[in-house]
């Protein structure tokens, strides 16, 4: 059986210097057979403000500046790598061992490695302890490593070898012996996550003659004028695409207006969260949802999520977990402790594995809900899309402060958040010679994404 679409009329906007009474008959707002009260075909719910509204993971900041930057402290205990195969040590011989990729910092010049050290090789679980380093030449320090046991070899695991790649977890000075002197300390690393505020504005125009006209069409609250309509479209796109590049907008280089943009947190995940794929042609298994949940287990995750879905994961996801637990696992949320609320506005919720998400359908990942457009072979780049949100209150790592899973962070204007403003000859202040009147909006909007590796991208492909 084929699938139909509603055809839509297209485009859903035009771009134009002003509204005069010409484009307000085209749309046949005259036209005297009609219902009064303006309908509405389509609509999206925009999460940041639901979140809003619900006082959850989103809370909104200021910053005085352009740039915004929070610390984040890395984890508490240290790994290296092996960089170069060491080949077939004795049982009892102490190795020397180059520190490879990832076991630096400070260009090279630093790395956690330390005389006294117990190190555990990750595949095996033979210990040797660090009896030797040398640092210094950069991106090459080398520790020679006593294992400490006479009959262990210090190999990895199935192989007559210290095997390039492999991972030596440091264990602590447990064994430093009597008489011990100090030890290097391990000193705590913060990273300074930095992210830029970006400039969006919007203005409408309207001409004379089309703000004072009455129309016969109910545009909500009683208001009957063109103008009124207009400005409420204009300020729930404003948001939309407010949110859209605080979700994923990205850093800008090659344009010639000074701009930097901003960068938004699904790129940030992507850099620094986790992704899990799986088959998009099969849908979802439960293996995939457990590959989920180990991998919040192991960075750190909240055990409480948000996971925003397009609509062809929302149903894949729906049909696995009604086919699986068909006994009501699937249950009503209560997100911030409003239910009734949290109900309206779309979530419901699974729990697993010591986990609770919470589903959302997130229409803006799919450009049909937003554009009414039929992709056809077309595939858009969200297709079988999810991310997962941590409900989580973070500490920042400098100034103790808490801070929830992302912040909307303004740079204000004049004292506002979104500096709105009306001029012309019509307008009741700000007033110009030309007999028209144009509403604006400007604000300079960012976004502040906390332990991006608590967050996770789950895809299709």
């Amino acid at each position: 059986m084929a699938n139909t679409f509603p055809s839509t009329p297209t485009p859903a906007g035009i771009a134009s210097s002003a509204t005069n009474r010409t484009l307000l008959n085209n749309l046949n707002i005259f036209d005297r057979s009609f219902e009064k009260n303006l309908v509405r075909i389509y609509g999206a719910e925009n999460y940041a403000i639901v979140q809003m509204a619900l006082g959850n993971s989103v809370m909104e900041a200021k910053s005085d500046n352009r740039t915004f930057y929070h610390y984040e402290k890395r984890g508490l205990h240290q790994s290296v790598t092996v960089n170069t195969q060491i080949t077939a040590p004795a049982a009892g011989a102490a190795v020397t061992v180059t520190l490879g990729t990832g076991s630096y910092y400070a260009s090279g010049t630093q790395s956690p490695i330390r005389v006294g050290e117990v190190v555990r090789i990750m595949t095996s679980g033979i210990e040797g302890m660090v009896t030797a380093i040398n640092k210094s030449t950069a991106n090459a320090h080398t520790a020679t490593i006593t294992p400490v046991q006479s009959t262990a070899a210090f190999v990895s695991a199935g192989s007559a070898n210290l095997l390039a790649g492999e991972f030596l977890l440091l264990r602590g000075a447990v064994n430093i012996g009597e008489q011990s002197t100090v030890l290097d300390g391990i000193s705590p690393l913060l990273d300074k996550i930095t992210n830029t505020t970006t400039e969006h504005r919007d203005d409408y125009t309207i001409t004379d003659r089309a703000d004072i006209e009455k129309n016969e069409v109910d545009f909500g609250n009683g208001q009957h004028y063109y103008y009124y309509l207009a400005m409420d479209d204009m300020n729930k796109r404003y948001m939309n695409q407010a949110w859209f590049k605080m979700l994923e907008g990205v850093a800008i280089d090659n344009l010639s207006n000074g701009t930097v943009g901003t960068t938004g947190v699904l790129p940030r995940v992507s850099a620094a969260g986790s992704t899990i794929q799986y088959t998009a042609s099969a849908g979802p298994a439960i293996a995939d949802i457990h590959t989920l949940t180990r991998t919040l287990n192991f960075y750190g995750g909240a055990g409480e999520y948000h996971w925003l879905q397009d609509i062809y994961q929302r149903q894949a996801v729906n049909d696995l977990l009604f086919g699986k637990y068909n006994n009501g696992a699937i249950r009503y949320a209560s997100v911030g402790g409003n239910e009734e609320a949290s109900v309206s506005y779309g979530f419901n919720s699974f729990s697993i594995d010591g986990y609770t998400f919470h589903f959302f359908l997130n229409n803006g990942f799919s450009p049909e809900s937003v554009y009414q457009i039929n992709p056809g072979a077309q595939v858009p780049e969200k297709r079988n899309y999810g991310v997962l949100i941590p409900q989580k209150i973070n500490n920042d790592a400098k100034t103790g402060k808490q801070f929830p899973s992302f912040q909307i962070v303004f740079q204000e204007v004049n004292g506002q958040r979104v500096l709105t403003t009306e001029t012309g000859m019509l307008a009741p202040s700000n007033k110009t010679t030309t007999a028209q009147k144009t509403i604006s909006m400007l604000s300079f909007p960012g976004v502040r994404t906390f332990a991006a590796n608590q967050y996770a991208i789950f895809q299709g492909v």
